[in-house]
């Protein structure tokens, strides 16, 4: 297994012993214990870099800040042993090698020696075989050793750290795991190793690792290590099924999680509303402290089985737009989608079409806030993401209570020719499309070309489409740049440029259709992508499993509107 990262293992900073000498003029080494520097006492010896490099710690200060409570550090004569989570590890003066549970390992050229009386040892046998993973820098010049708990908080991501610190060279991290079937008929294949190799190839040296987050992802639970090398970054995104196994790994790009607090002066509630056709929608209102009447804006989702935040991978742009907007002084009403409330009923239904998933409830919504009493009943504003952009024209025909519209990335052309150009980017590889690329756009223009087929029924499935033939059909009779000529209301039309899913394209026809119309505004930002986050570089999926928030600048944008 150790031989699969030979890439990163030869280049691995190795931090064993050499005995007694420092290197001359070195600094001390800071030793950082899951991102708290350790503090040693005045009577301890402090830890060291050798001259051959390898750094030396005292073994009972060290060992007692690695487990301050369960673990203990005994010493006869020239020889300690230490026992902390059902671990022993026996230490000798002199000595090349230690005994961990019994079994000798090497401490690769070093010998423990004693320092004001303490026995200093290499740390990265003392913490590998303590169950600690050990991480190195040297950056502005003064090294650093990291060791690193077991980090996760949750199975999955105890089991992917455990695979990961295995496959950077972790021997006692291996047992911690379990491969699915194709995992390891990969690794046990002739390419698995040049495989995995070019997944780290260049990384260079672990340095860091940032708290690992975890998201659910199509059945299987996502993993993501936030690892710093020292030749660069990445995500390590580990695939867990069902069962605690390991069905997959990937490099996305880095993004340390940030914490979800929210703002000061901000509350939260429960609130619910019932449907014309009496389903019951349940939703949070996030409104400023205090009394008063508040502009309120409601969120319509995009496309999918949405939850009240847009949860997408480990972000919820809803709920940053809510927090966002509400500490600028507007309540945000966001509810979940029918189809997550009501997938079977919604699946089965076989007239379901947009204005039954999106339209209806939006109006709803609003007709229920337009009833509460701190709300600002001449500022009630409806905003549309992505595909509820796209159905804002047909919003604003029903919603009589609602005074402003925002679209927020939305589609103003045809939605299943704009499926085509999806799947085209995304199977688009430096300019050329793949076979299953093709393949698959293919099969997509198939069923949209069934949607005009007199001949196939309204309430056939279209795979490639996802939903039945009478749901997608609907939407040839629907103009949104058409039908947002009768707007009077302001409008304000965002649009992020590296978007790929909606494209500035989108944006062009808005601005086109509504030059003249002073009711309508617009505003596009270079970085933003369609989750309203930045971003860097050339745009594709990875780039959502990473976590961000909603971008400031847009959230400055909607205030002034809102409130202008």
């Amino acid at each position: 297994m150790k031989k699969l990262l030979s890439v990163l293992l030869a280049a691995l900073l190795l931090l064993g012993a050499v005995p007694a000498v420092s290197a001359a003029g070195a600094p001390a080494p800071a030793i950082m214990l899951d991102a708290q520097r350790l503090s040693y006492a005045a009577a301890d010896a402090e830890p060291v870099l050798s001259a051959a490099g390898r750094t030396m710690v005292p073994l009972a200060a060290t060992v007692r800040a690695m487990f301050p409570q369960g673990a203990t550090v005994s010493t006869v004569h020239d020889t300690a042993t230490v026992q902390a989570g059902g671990v022993e590890l026996v230490f000798q003066q002199g000595e090349d090698a230690m005994l961990r549970n019994g079994v000798s390992v090497p401490l690769e050229g070093g010998a423990p020696y004693l320092e004001n009386g303490e026995l200093m040892v290499p740390v990265r046998p003392l913490a590998e075989g303590l169950g600690l993973f050990v991480g190195w820098s040297s950056e502005g010049g003064s090294p650093t050793v990291t060791l690193y708990h077991n980090p996760g908080a949750t199975d999955a991501e105890r089991s992917a750290a455990n695979f990961i610190f295995s496959l950077l060279g972790n021997p006692y991290a291996a047992g911690g795991y379990e491969l699915d079937d194709a995992m390891s008929a990969l690794f046990s294949s002739p390419n698995g190793g040049v495989l995995i190799d070019s997944l780290f190839q260049g990384a260079g040296q672990f340095a860091q690792l940032a708290a690992p987050y975890s998201f659910s992802m199509q059945g299987y639970e996502m993993a993501v290590l936030p690892t710093r090398f020292t030749a660069g970054a990445a995500n390590i995104c580990v695939t867990v099924d069902t069962a605690g196994k390991i069905a997959g790994i990937q490099l996305l790009p880095y993004g340390e999680t940030v914490p979800a607090v929210m703002p000061e002066g901000v509350s939260e509630s429960e609130l619910n509303f019932t449907a014309a056709d009496s389903k019951v929608f349940s939703g949070t209102m996030t409104k400023p402290d205090g009394e008063g009447k508040f502009p309120c804006v409601v969120l319509v989702h995009g496309s999918g089985m949405n939850d009240r935040d847009e949860t997408a991978g480990p972000n919820k742009p809803f709920r940053d737009v809510a927090w966002g907007l509400a500490e600028r002084g507007i309540a945000v009403y966001r509810y979940d989608k029918r189809t997550y409330l009501y997938p079977n009923e919604s699946s089965l239904d076989e007239t379901f079409d947009m204005e039954k998933e999106t339209t209806l409830d939006a109006v709803d919504a609003v007709n229920m806030v337009a009833q509460l009493p701190y709300v600002d009943t001449e500022n009630i504003v409806v905003l549309g993401h992505s595909q509820g952009g796209y159905k804002i024209p047909a919003i604003a025909e029903k919603a009589d209570q609602a005074d402003k519209f925002i679209i927020m990335s939305g589609p103003a052309r045809s939605l299943p020719d704009l499926m085509v150009e999806q799947y085209t980017f995304l199977t688009t590889v430096n300019g050329v499309q793949t076979e299953q690329g093709k393949q698959m756009v293919a099969a997509l223009k198939a069923d949209i070309a069934k949607l005009t087929d007199d001949s196939v029924p309204d309430s056939e499935i279209l795979p490639m489409l996802g939903a039945r033939k009478y749901y997608w059909k609907q939407t040839l009779g629907y103009d949104p740049i058409e039908v947002s000529k009768s707007i009077t209301e302001p409008v304000l039309v965002t649009q992020g440029e590296r978007d790929y899913q909606v494209t500035m394209e989108d944006f062009a026809l808005w601005k086109a259709a509504h030059a003249d119309d002073a009711n309508w505004n617009f505003l596009s930002y270079p970085k933003m992508n369609h989750m309203q986050a930045d971003g860097e570089g050339p745009m594709n999926n990875l780039e959502y499993l990473v976590p961000h928030r909603v971008k400031e600048q847009l959230l400055d944008d909607y205030a002034a509107f809102i409130k202008g």
